[in-house]
């Protein structure tokens, strides 16, 4: 009996993460403190006053422990609480590990603590911890009595009895039944059918709302009708299905054994029905459960008239009652698999009987044949199969057929029903562990004496609907013995108080927190108390609503956050009602992924790119969050990677390729900022590629927005090959002048490189350093493109400018063969080289000595 913290799940929606609590009628008080960081006190000492939001702080090693002294009880207690008999405390140890709450793990103890009570749990490489203490002191409060009946004041179409009740997703519903007006009545029949009006029986649907505090809204008729109008029938939900089975109609003359379901709408109305699979046998007045995915259907009548005679549903016994169960695994569909009959049967078989499930047993109670029943039958259920049968060793007060049985928290009801006369008696009894039941106690009775009513147990509320009264009362709003409304009684508990706590991850940082709210009970009010944090899940100061009320926002209004902290107390002791939390929801504006990104360069279709081309884009992002990108580039299909592609901008540093970041320290582009990203390879020269780009808000949803659409661009060609002018012939001059020229195809400004070798062929050895214009103009000449420091392309070398470089340096030899070759790039268009030329030779000229008259030579002279 302690609030189940571990048992909460986040369940994070569109627009609206809700936690859902345990919301039992039993809470005990919680007495929660904090320990935030390593080796940090929470001194648990029964104020219940430290209760500050804890902080998701920096990774602590797995040395380090979180310490929880003085464990001591409160000093107080509540109301039918013994004070400090049976202690038992229980605390909780959460870890919030990347922002991202883990399921917690209850711990327990016994005894009470003396003096200094120290417990301590080791950190595994945790954020954080959260600690909280959960104290039950006292024996274990009696629950179990039932509060008065209230009548409900609406009234659903014809009284009947013999009808089915459920309880599903907030909704009560009375379905088929016998009807007490007049047999020429066509108010619960099937008006697609003509009505049927020639027999008793209905095959209608009737619902209403089930309010927070038990009461009913208005009856609505359903549009659809199932087959065959029929009363003694059983009804039950499983899995967003109705199902009614069998039951006898034609005046109670034709048993059936038929099984339809069909689906239920979030509205409570329900779709088109449709046939399923059948019982082995018609029967009516049994007793039908859906439990674990399976329906159980147990004992019955089975023979409509004639002498009683052995058959496999009362173990071969002669009997006109069964004592099996027929058990059918429900599938997700609807449909319902083969039915099995158990191996095992209660003792007597019987008819009119009623049946529940709780905590893997099966009850059978009460019940006719030829005597009326005061006993209870009980066997284990798991997956379909029945245990063997055990006969309670109590018996309840008066025994009785056509009555009412509801397990409900640890409890079993008998209510109203057939004694002789219809009755109001109520009585109840503890599930123990084993199946067995404790001694039964004396309830509230209900208000009108009620048999053959449909029942049905829902937020801690028991419901009976229609029934035989024998009398005309206020049970109906017609003239007849039977009634058409519901009357219901709260199932009491002590007063009680409760402290409800949690982180909310809503997933990721969003625009805006804008409210919170809880859903259940809380008549005494409740203290409401919260704070949000960010993505560093630092939380801010904490907003106290004192007097809280269910379904009622409360404002927020913080932006930019990811985290909520909220705490919700009860107390219930200063108005002796029994509130309950059913829900916790934070209503919230989604952050969004950044816009669209916008192509800049290279524009659609450009040609004539660079063979590593820069890429720019930018886009915005209505949060102003900061931006990175992704780009991806293609073949011409637009599907085939190029490279590692797609270029991921990375969350940290080195951010090689990209350029012109301005937030987060160089790492990523403010909203709006144009970004670079420069391919760091070489694209294949006069070739189609494709390219896209998408952007994510690592402060934001962190999540990509759409891609941009896909754009194509065309790299540059190489130049051809240069033509080499000159020199070419012997008797070059020693310090020569280069000429050449060439084409491109994309009429791209040239520049060249010369290479100079002191053999024919490009033999020998290189002379001086390369001639690369792209590194130094020094001794080029013509220059007419590209301020003066490259030559005009054309696609007719005839239209491209020769170029010129004076050789200056050392001057050649005398007479000697050299060769020189060359290569052209277009620094606007691939900004790659062409091939090489093949080397042209050249010879330079000898040195020629006129002896002219009257020239003296002497001796010495070298003449050469």
């Amino acid at each position: 009996a302690v609030v189940n913290l571990a048992g909460t799940t986040d369940v994070a929606g569109t627009h609206v993460a809700v936690i859902r609590i345990d919301g039992a009628a039993n809470e005990m008080p919680i007495n929660g403190e904090y320990a935030n960081t390593a080796g940090d006190n929470a001194v648990c000492d029964g104020t219940g006053t430290d209760d500050t939001a804890p902080t998701i702080g920096a990774t602590v090693s797995n040395a380090n422990s979180l310490i929880l002294n003085s464990l001591h009880p409160r000093t107080e207690a509540l109301a039918n609480i013994t004070k400090d008999v049976d202690y038992t405390q229980q605390y909780a140890v959460e870890n919030i590990s990347g922002g991202s709450a883990s399921t917690m793990v209850l711990y327990s103890r016994s005894n009470p603590p003396t003096g200094t009570d120290t417990i301590a749990h080791t950190l595994v490489s945790a954020r954080a911890w959260v600690m909280s203490v959960i104290e039950i002191k006292g024996a274990t409060p009696t629950f179990g009595s039932n509060a008065t009946f209230t009548q409900s004041s609406t009234f659903f179409a014809e009284t009947r009895d013999g009808h089915g009740t459920v309880a599903y997703n907030g909704y009560l519903y009375v379905v088929g039944g016998e009807r007490g007006g007049t047999s020429s009545s066509t108010i619960c029949k099937d008006p697609g059918l003509g009505g049927q009006p020639n027999d008793w029986e209905c095959s209608d649907v009737q619902y209403a709302a089930i309010n927070a505090d038990g009461t009913l809204g208005s009856w609505t008729t359903n549009s659809t009708y199932f087959l065959t109008p029929r009363h003694y029938t059983h009804i039950a939900a499983w899995n967003g299905y109705m199902y009614i089975v069998g039951g006898t109609t034609n005046g109670n003359t034709t048993y059936l054994s038929d099984a339809q379901y069909a689906p239920i709408n979030s509205n409570g109305s329900l779709g088109s029905w449709s046939n399923t699979t059948s019982l082995p046998e018609g029967r009516q007045r049994f007793g039908m459960v859906a439990y674990n995915g399976y329906l159980y259907v147990a004992g019955g009548k089975w023979v409509s008239s004639g002498s009683p005679s052995a058959h496999a549903c009362n173990n071969n016994v002669s009997s006109s009652y069964c004592n099996d169960v027929l058990s059918a695994p429900i599938q997700s569909n609807g449909q319902l698999g083969s039915f099995t009959r158990s191996t095992t049967f209660f003792q007597n078989p019987r008819g009119y009987v009623s049946s529940a499930a709780y905590n893997g047993y099966i009850y059978v109670t009460g019940g006719y044949d030829g005597v009326q029943y005061a006993k209870t039958d009980y066997a284990t259920i798991s997956s379909g199969t029945v245990g063997s049968w055990t006969r309670n060793g109590v018996d309840f007060t008066t025994a009785r057929g056509h009555h009412a049985t509801v397990t409900y928290n640890g409890y079993i009801y008998i209510m109203g029903g057939w004694t002789g006369s219809p009755t109001t008696s109520v009585q109840y009894g503890t599930i123990n562990s084993n199946g067995s039941i404790s001694s039964w106690t004396a309830g509230t009775a209900l208000g009108f004496a009620r048999e053959s009513a449909g029942f049905a147990a829902a937020n801690g509320y028991i419901y009976l609907t229609g029934g035989f009264n024998a009398a005309d009362t206020a049970c109906n709003n017609d003239t007849t013995t039977y009634c058409n409304n519901a009357e219901y009684t709260r199932i009491n508990s002590p007063a009680q108080a409760a402290y409800y706590e949690r982180i909310i991850d809503v997933g990721s940082v969003v625009n805006s927190i804008d409210s919170i709210n809880f859903g259940g009970i809380a008549v005494c009010g409740a203290e409401l108390s919260y704070a949000v944090a960010g993505s560093d899940g630092i939380f801010g100061a904490k907003t106290r609503q004192a007097f809280a009320l269910p379904s009622t926002n409360y404002t927020i209004s913080q932006s930019s956050k990811r985290y909520v902290w909220v705490q919700v107390k009860l107390n219930d002791e200063t108005c002796g009602t029994n509130s309950r939390i059913t829900d916790i929801t934070v209503n919230y504006t989604s952050n969004s992924p950044p816009n669209t990104p916008t192509l800049s360069t290279p524009a659609s279709g450009a040609t004539n790119q660079s063979l590593s081309p820069a890429f720019t884009f930018s886009t915005t992002d209505a949060e102003s969050d900061y931006i990175r990108y992704r780009l991806y580039l293609y073949q011409s299909d637009c599907s085939t990677a190029v490279g590692a592609s797609p270029f991921t901008q990375p969350d940290g540093s080195p951010q090689t390729g990209w350029t012109g970041q301005d937030a987060q320290t160089s790492t990523a582009y403010a909203s709006g900022t144009t970004a670079t990203y420069t391919y760091q390879s070489t694209l294949s020269a006069g070739t189609t590629y494709c390219w896209k780009v998408d952007a994510r808000d690592p402060g934001g949803t962190n999540t990509y927005g759409t891609a941009s659409t896909t754009r194509l661009f065309t790299t540059s060609q190489v130049p051809a090959t240069p033509t080499l002018n000159g020199p070419s012939s012997t008797n070059t001059s020693r310090t020569p002048q280069f000429t050449l020229r060439t084409t491109d195809a994309d009429s791209d400004y040239l520049q060249y490189f010369i290479q100079l070798y002191d053999a024919a062929a490009c033999g020998g050895s290189q002379v001086g350093s390369d001639i690369d214009q792209s590194v130094s103009q020094t001794n080029w000449s013509g220059q007419n493109a590209a301020s003066s420091t490259a030559y005009i392309g054309n696609s007719v070398i005839g239209n491209s400018t020769m170029a010129t470089y004076q050789y200056t340096g050392t001057p050649l030899n005398v007479s000697q063969t050299y060769s020189w070759r060359a290569k052209a790039r277009d620094p606007a268009g691939s900004n790659a080289y062409s091939s090489l030329t093949a080397c042209q030779s050249f010879t330079t000229a000898g040195t020629e000595t006129q002896i002219k008259g009257g020239t003296n030579i002497r001796g010495g002279t070298n003449l050469r």
